[in-house]
């Protein structure tokens, strides 16, 4: 069972955690609005930590999506990440304490 959200993207799709067994414990939240037919708004949050207090991935992802006369769409967002990467890709050379890679 995936504990982030999944994305379609290739680009924001790049670190996506996969679960561990490590007593992890995580949450979501997940809220889309639509103010007409033509502009919807949707904002997804999520935080996977350890027991003991460890993060081992943050998302915050936001998208902004206009339809234009059913002839177009402009999808638009921003996607931030804290990834560990010393727990997901096995990297025992990233210096303890900074283990975590923001992507923007």
């Amino acid at each position: 069972m995936p504990l982030n959200r999944q994305n379609t993207y290739r680009l924001t799709a790049r670190y996506s955690p996969a679960a561990q067994d490590i007593s992890e414990m995580a949450y979501g939240l997940d809220i889309k609005y639509k103010f007409n037919k033509s502009l919807s708004f949707g904002v997804n949050y999520s935080d996977i930590a350890t027991l003991e207090g460890v993060r081992l991935f943050k998302e915050l992802y936001t998208e902004i999506i206009y339809k234009h006369k059913r002839k177009w769409q402009l999808t638009t967002g921003l996607q931030l990440v804290t990834y560990n990467q010393e727990v997901y890709e096995m990297k025992a050379e990233v210096p303890s304490g900074k283990n975590c890679r923001t992507v923007r």
